[in-house]
């Protein structure tokens, strides 16, 4: 199935949805069945700031996932790790407030495989 607008799925939020980035930059529940739209989207950044955000990982209940958030630009090293990360949580709903992902254990090499 096609998904209108979805330019790269993040992972699962459900038994039949999916987050997508979109084509302008932010995230949007699809309806994996039927390709639609399932929800609003989310921000995550303003393009004006000329940042852009990248879906790593859904949370097992599919409430929040988790971006890197970096300029378009950035080197990207061989193992996916951007320079100077800006890792945030971001709720699946919108309207909703991101966090901060801070620890001195994260940084440029820093992969995510999965959330517990």
């Amino acid at each position: 199935m096609l998904l209108s607008g979805c330019t790269g799925v993040v992972g699962w939020v459900g038994d039949d949805r999916v987050l997508c980035r979109t084509s302008s930059g932010s995230f949007r529940t699809m309806d994996a069945r039927t390709g639609r739209a399932a929800g609003a989207p989310i921000s995550v950044v303003d393009p004006q700031d000329g940042i852009v955000a990248e879906g790593l990982l859904v949370s097992p209940d599919g409430t929040k996932f988790i971006v890197s958030v970096h300029l378009p630009n950035a080197e990207q090293y061989p193992d996916y790790g951007y320079d100077a990360p800006d890792f945030r949580v971001v709720p699946t709903t919108r309207g909703a407030t991101a966090t901060d992902l801070a620890g001195a254990e994260l940084n440029v090499l820093t992969v995510f495989l999965s959330w517990s």
